[in-house]
């Protein structure tokens, strides 16, 4: 348990405070006071043989969300809030269902390859210097993870990486499917007017409810499966993690950013749905033809190739009838 050490460290603490008050005071003089200070941090970095990381919700001047932050509270909805007497449920944007994860002031433990980490859910009051007429206090939240630092190494390589992969996964379990389509050229021009619409994706059709041969159904839902957990083959061979479709698509060789560059190509406010359907329609057509193009003059260099490898037998036949 990493309490009695906490409590240890912050008694620690303390006298090192009372010290530094003291030292403000000109009760010591500045030259004992930090060998004072070299000493206590060597002592407490023995008694207190804990090291912590920091992980704040916001970041930079912006005040942009830290996507560590997000997937730490994702991997801990996921895994960790069983072990927690305190939480919170907020339906996030884009979510399809409540996020339940840790509350503030809250402790859960974890552990990953047999090492136990201690994660803490903080959060701190600031002053901003901000001029209005309802001033208040800003909160920031943050987690506070906890490991023996004779396991910093293996947190900092590896278990880091784990919770943003594990993380990134529930994220994209628990987020609200979309479909988006362009809205008339009528509506456009309204004060809440916008190009795109959407409605939330709720289809019943799952592999489960759909009809054909099951030997097709378990070879597609395999293949599926083995492209997405092949993420690490496809970067040590040096290809990119991306599938092609297999159909249409697939014959004229078309990629998906093909595919929105023809559905965008004219982005003048006059386009609806039948132009950005044009626009694909044409960029197919073009890219088939491309490739009927292409091959028919690989089968005219593989012709000629084929003719001036039969000249060249025929005159080494003929060499060799007059030797």
């Amino acid at each position: 348990m990493a309490e009695p050490w906490t409590a240890i460290g912050g008694a620690f603490l303390s006298f090192i405070v009372l010290l530094i008050t003291m030292a403000i005071n000109n009760n010591i003089p500045f030259p004992l006071m930090d060998l004072l200070m070299t000493f206590f941090r060597k002592v407490l970095s023995v008694v207190y043989p804990y090291d912590q990381i920091t992980i704040n919700e916001y970041r930079g001047e912006y005040m942009q969300r830290d996507e560590l932050y997000t997937t730490a509270e994702a991997y801990l909805s996921s895994v960790c809030t069983s072990r927690a007497r305190k939480l919170k449920a907020e339906l996030g944007k884009g979510r399809d269902r409540p996020l339940v994860t840790i509350d503030d002031n809250e402790e859960v433990t974890d552990t990953f390859r047999g090492t136990k980490v201690w994660w803490y859910s903080r959060k701190r009051t600031t002053n901003p210097i901000v001029i209005s007429f309802n001033p208040r206090n800003e909160e920031r939240k943050y987690y506070c993870l906890t490991f023996h630092k004779r396991h910093r190494q293996l947190v900092e390589g590896e278990y880091l990486n784990h919770i943003l992969q594990e993380g990134r996964a529930a994220i994209v379990q628990n987020r609200q499917r979309k479909l988006f389509t362009n809205n008339p050229s009528s509506n456009w021009y309204d004060y809440q007017g916008s190009v795109w619409s959407h409605v939330a994706f709720e289809h019943p059709a799952t592999f489960d409810t759909l009809a054909m041969d099951p030997e097709k159904k378990a070879a597609i839902i395999e293949d599926l499966v083995t492209f997405r957990e092949g993420k690490e083959y496809y970067q040590s061979i040096g290809k990119a993690w991306k599938r092609g479709i297999r159909t249409l698509l697939g014959i004229v060789n078309i990629t998906p950013a093909d595919v929105a560059e023809g559905l965008l190509r004219k982005k003048s406010r006059n386009n609806d749905v039948d132009a950005c359907l044009k626009n694909l329609i044409s960029e197919i057509e073009a890219k088939k033809e491309a490739g009927e193009d292409a091959a028919k003059e690989n089968d005219k260099l593989k012709a000629g190739s084929s003719a001036q490898n039969a000249l060249a037998l025929e005159d080494d036949k003929a060499d060799g009838i007059k030797e």
